[in-house]
């Protein structure tokens, strides 16, 4: 039976705090897998904890190959605004994940919340790096709650 874990968190993460979870993440994932049985992993493609967890789940199917990562991407170029570096890795998470969807062909001024319930809807899980009330985080994590499904905080 396919389970399913969600990812959201804030796009800028301290330095440091980087490391930390980072970490976090691939103890998370390994739990979910080895003790949990979840196979399926979402992502939202944004800069930071997005990124951060596209990488643990990559970095996890080295070891479990069995297990994937979707991709949900805002709408097509959603990247185009990102530094090289970080575009680079978008990219790379993209070219590596298990499939790659976009919500809408082009901007619209709520794309990134229905991205954000897109991650959501069908989820088991749904694991967070929230450090402040307000914004998109927020409001997924709200989101997760109200529709019963559990949140781990990171």
């Amino acid at each position: 039976m396919q389970k399913i874990c969600c990812f959201t968190g804030h796009r800028k993460i301290p330095h440091g705090e980087a490391v930390r979870l980072a970490e976090g993440l691939d103890k998370i994932i390994a739990d979910l897998v080895e003790n949990k049985g979840f196979t399926d992993f979402r992502t939202g493609g944004a800069m930071g904890f997005d990124t951060l967890a596209a990488l643990a789940v990559l970095k996890a199917k080295t070891k479990y190959p069995h297990i994937m990562l979707h991709i949900f991407c805002p709408y097509k170029g959603f990247n185009s605004a990102f530094e090289e570096r970080q575009n680079a890795v978008t990219l790379y998470t993209m070219r590596e994940a298990d499939s790659v969807s976009y919500i809408r062909e082009r901007y619209s001024s709520s794309v990134f919340f229905e991205r954000n319930r897109a991650l959501v809807d069908g989820a088991d899980l749904c694991v967070a790096y929230l450090t402040h009330v307000g914004g998109g985080t927020y409001q997924t994590v709200n989101y997760a709650r109200c529709n019963s499904v559990p949140v781990v905080k990171t």
